[in-house]
């Protein structure tokens, strides 16, 4: 098979990308930012959205963008402001949208607890993954229909112990090796793991380096 190099496209690419790095890592001026947000290049824009200088304001007005990807990147961003998150999460038109909202730290405890609420799985398990999601919300989670949302919790280090060691017991091994994985499952709840009948579940407390101490006794 013979591969031409183009090297004129390879070359907007990576001219492309050194823009991105510049405006997204060196400006700091927010007037600047705010100038830039303007350009018809979604590139530039989305720059503007990835640099933690830009202001919320801009991050609200690039909320409405008409890119996918700038969009996107405005739902996954901290700073962005809650009002303009909940209105990202309310456009039932774009999934993808709403999943970047959900594993978002910054959206607020009531936004995440809607999101909970959702009929789709992939949804409520990014809020599970959600260190930022509320601990009862975690509780309820833990109770998902779906093991693919109870292993999610498992997984989170925000979990509280008490859910974690409720896991421990779950009958899905896949959420079991979660919480045998996870750094905040209890040292008594990581023993009890390390002789599970599965050897993902135990070999999973093996490597977990909170159970050091189960290992230098």
């Amino acid at each position: 098979m013979n591969i031409t190099l183009d090297f004129t496209k390879l070359q907007k690419i990576l001219l492309r990308e050194q823009l991105h790095k510049l405006i997204a890592e060196l400006i700091t001026d927010g007037d600047i930012l705010s100038q830039l947000a303007e350009s018809d290049d979604w590139i530039v824009r989305k720059s503007i959205v990835d640099n933690i200088n830009t202001p919320k304001e801009v991050l609200s007005k690039l909320a409405d963008d008409n890119n996918f990807y700038v969009k996107e990147a405005v739902a996954l961003n901290v700073n962005t402001p809650n009002e303009a998150l909940t209105k990202l999460a309310n456009n039932n038109q774009q999934r993808l949208i709403i999943l970047a909202v959900a594993s978002n730290t910054g959206s607020s405890p009531t936004l995440l607890t809607t999101l909970s609420k959702k009929c789709d799985m992939d949804i409520r398990s990014k809020v599970a993954r959600n260190t930022s999601t509320p601990k009862e919300v975690l509780e309820k989670l833990a109770d998902d229909r779906s093991w693919y949302v109870r292993e999610s919790v498992a997984h989170n280090k925000a979990t509280p112990k008490e859910v974690l060691e409720k896991l421990a017991d779950d009958r899905s091994w896949y959420v079991r090796e979660s919480v045998a994985s996870n750094t905040s499952t209890p040292e008594k709840t990581l023993k009890k793991l390390l002789n599970d009948d599965n050897d993902s579940v135990s070999s999973a407390v093996i490597w977990n380096p909170s159970a050091e101490k189960l290992f230098s006794k």
